[in-house]
Order: C-alpha cells, then structure tokens, then sequence
C-alpha cells in the first residue's frame, strides 16, 4: 500500500512536470523571435529552464521506476503464494497488476536520456517471471482439481489471465508505440510462429494445420474436439496457454542469455540464469507431451465409435497434431539434456 500510495503522488507529479514542459516549449514555438548575436546570452538563459525541467523529468522517472520495480517483485511474490493456496482470484489480480506494472516501467525507462542495460535487463527478467508464473498457472491447473473445489476457478478463468497479461503489452499502447528494446515483448513467441498462428492465447484446441492437412479438416478435427466433456475440453486448452506462456518466457530468457555472454557485467546470474532456463524447458516438454497424450487418447477414443467414416479426415490432423506436440518436446527435453523424459517421448513416438 505504501508502494502504491508512494507511486500516485510520484505520477502525478511526473505528469505535472511533462505538461509543464510541453507547455514551456509550445511558448517557445509560439514566440520564436531571431535573436542576434549580441544577445546570444538572454538566448542561453531561456534554455536552461527546459534543461532544468529535463533534468526534473529524468529524476522523477528513475524514483517512479525503482518503486515500480519494488512493487512488480511483491505482486510477482504475492501470486507465487496464492499459486500455492489456490486463491485463484488474488493470484489473477497479481499478474494482472504485474503486467500492467512492467508497461508502466517500460514507459518510464524510456524518458531516460541515455539507455541503461541494468535496468532493462530487470525489466526483461521481470517479464520472464511473470510468463513463468503464468505458464505455472496454467500447468497447475490442468494436473489439479483442487483448482475447481477450492480455487473456484475454470479453465476460461486461467487463459483470460493470460491474455489479458499478454494485452497489456499490446502495441495499440502508446507506452510501447516505438521500436526499441522492449520490442521483445510485443513479438509472437515461437510456437506462434512455428505453427503460423494456429497455436497462441486465443487460439488454444492445439491442433496444428500441416501442409498435407486441408483447411475444411482442420475445421472438422476443432469441432470434433469441441465434443470433449468440459473438463477434458478445459485441461487441453489450459495446457496449449501453458505452452505459449513458457514458450515465451524461455525465448526472453535465452535472448538475455545470448546478451549475457557478450557482456562481463553480469557474472554473477552466469549460474542462476541456465538454471532457470532448464526448469522452465523441462515444465514445457511435459506441457507438449501431455497434449500429444491428449490427442492421442481422442484419436482411439473416436476410432473405435460407431462414425468412422467421418472421423477419417478429421483423425489424420488430430494424429499430426500428436506427432507434432510430442516432436516438440522431444526437441524441447533435448535441450536441456532430461533423458529420463526424451526416453518416455521416444516411447511415445514409436
């Protein structure tokens, strides 16, 4: 509460001076005189205001951005403990507030004058926590049925924090309007790409179009999952969430890492950074090999029903969207070297 509080007086304060400032520099458009040369002086006292209020800016911002910084790591704290509690509301007003927290530094960083690789980097490894407890929310909830007795929650309720964190960093938003460091965020993760679409947070029944796969069967296989009870409609969709929000977690990672390696300022995260990237690999292989599992189980389970016939072009997209998820983890367990689950996936895949 003292953050928040410490954070509105500061804001506003900050939006007195910018407006302060666009104010002074409109007058200065408004009145421009040519000033000659015997009266360079008085021209280099009206400069100083707006250096002065430049100055002002800059320091205002950095006290708004170190508070910002304090408050995303106790919301980011916070929902890691209602996770565990299954308060499911106060863990999805806590990544809600911790996306919307990391725009804000984003947009304060950027009234910097100079760029600061620090504090962008505290900024991308925020980011990356906040998707790693995102995709932890995911992946709970469909292995916990707790989730539904004493979390009150739906597998909607858990992909509608999702896109709303992901809406956040939308670049309709002035804050992100610019092409700059922060483009990372704004980007499609990697599965979106690979997949070209057919996989993201809003589009989430994991079935993948192949090239050998027409449009009309892709739409069959969606509605023949569709059918799923709700429970297993729920599961395999919070799971695919999972996907993308891990998948995105690991791609800013590994850019920080790849950064890491050029720079000799950040020794000591040379540790706890692969670390994290081989927990957060490992959490995505079991989401990608649970939803192979899950294909798989519909694919018998509509085989042996009474509409074989029907089924048939609808199948051959839900058996490569199997082979397509298990493929994924495969690759995935193997890069991080977990060969007990590349042994399971090999199992799997004959």
């Amino acid at each position: 509460d003292h953050l928040a509080e410490g954070i509105r007086q500061l804001w506003s304060l900050l939006e007195r001076t910018k407006r302060d400032a666009r104010r002074r520099s409109q007058r200065r458009k408004n009145s421009k005189v040519v000033v000659k040369d015997d009266n360079s002086s008085s021209s280099d006292e009206e400069e100083n205001p707006e250096e002065t209020l430049s100055l002002k800016t800059e320091s205002i911002a950095l006290q708004l951005f170190g508070l910002h910084h304090k408050l995303i790591n106790v919301s980011l704290r916070l929902a890691e403990y209602h996770l565990n509690n299954y308060r499911s509301s106060s863990a999805m007003q806590a990544l809600r507030s911790s996306a919307r927290k990391i725009v804000d530094s984003v947009s304060l960083l950027r009234l910097r004058s100079g760029s600061d690789l620090s504090l962008q980097r505290s900024v991308k490894h925020q980011f990356t926590w906040l998707w790693e407890h995102c995709g932890h929310f995911a992946r709970s909830f469909a292995a916990d049925e707790h989730w539904r007795d004493r979390g009150h929650a739906c597998g909607d309720d858990v992909i509608s924090v999702l896109q709303d964190a992901q809406a956040a960093f939308s670049d309709d938003s002035d804050m992100l309007a610019e092409n700059g460091w922060w483009s990372m965020f704004l980007e499609d993760t990697p599965i979106c790409q690979l997949t070209k679409g057919k996989v993201s947070l809003f589009q989430v029944s994991g079935l993948i179009s192949g090239q050998k796969n027409k449009e009309d069967d892709y739409n069959e296989a969606k509605k023949l999952l569709n059918q799923q009870k709700v429970l297993q409609r729920d599961r395999r969709q919070v799971l695919v969430a999972a996907i993308v929000a891990y998948s995105r977690a690991i791609w800013v990672l590994e850019k920080m890492l790849e950064a890491d390696e050029q720079q000799t300022d950040f020794e000591e995260h040379s540790v706890v950074g692969p670390a994290i990237l081989i927990l957060l690999r490992q959490r995505l292989g079991d989401a990608c090999n649970e939803i192979g599992k899950i294909m798989l189980t519909e694919l018998r389970r509509n085989m042996s029903s009474e509409n074989q016939k029907s089924f048939s072009s609808a199948g051959r997209v839900i058996l490569s969207s199997a082979e397509f998820w298990f493929k994924e983890g495969l690759e995935t367990f193997r890069k991080c070297n977990d060969l007990p689950n590349l042994a399971l996936l090999c199992c799997n895949l004959c």
